[in-house]
């Protein structure tokens, strides 16, 4: 897939999610801190064909002292799975992703779980509408840790 031409179409952007109690104060999170600051992004996105199918591909880099939590978590990590959707103009696209498999670590607490380093790629399909060229966001919500253990 080569997209080369569609770069100034391709609106990238890291959605943090906080949550933040009435009656606390809003700190900013110091940089070294954030996922984001560990973590590169690059999107391949092919010309949607005539009924709308968009191949794409996006590749996380993630730092070699740093890992993410995987796609497929317990319920009680759901919450901080890494997520990838798409928007035109804000409004969710339907996408069909495949999420790799990542390292299965064995936890007493959380249970099962997987985690990626040094890479994720994740791959699929965009069902957008029939000649639709508009600009295509992506937004990829993402919860790392330093890697203290030895994975």
């Amino acid at each position: 897939m080569d997209c080369r031409a569609f770069w100034p179409q391709l609106l990238l952007s890291l959605a943090t999610l906080l949550c933040i109690g009435e009656g606390h104060k809003l700190r900013a999170q110091p940089e070294r801190s954030k996922t984001g600051t560990y973590v590169r992004l690059n999107v391949v996105a092919a010309r949607p064909d005539a009924t709308g199918r968009q191949q794409v591909v996006v590749t996380l880099n993630i730092d070699k002292d740093y890992y993410l939590l995987g796609h497929d978590l317990s319920e009680d990590l759901k919450q901080s799975r890494l997520k990838v959707d798409f928007l035109v103009e804000g409004k969710p696209v339907a996408a069909m992703l495949t999420y790799p498999a990542g390292k299965r670590i064995d936890d007493e607490t959380f249970g099962a779980y997987a985690i990626y380093l040094d890479q994720a790629v994740i791959s699929g399909v965009v069902q957008r509408t029939a000649g639709d060229m508009r600009p295509l966001e992506i937004v990829v919500r993402m919860q790392g840790y330093p890697r203290l253990n030895a994975y």
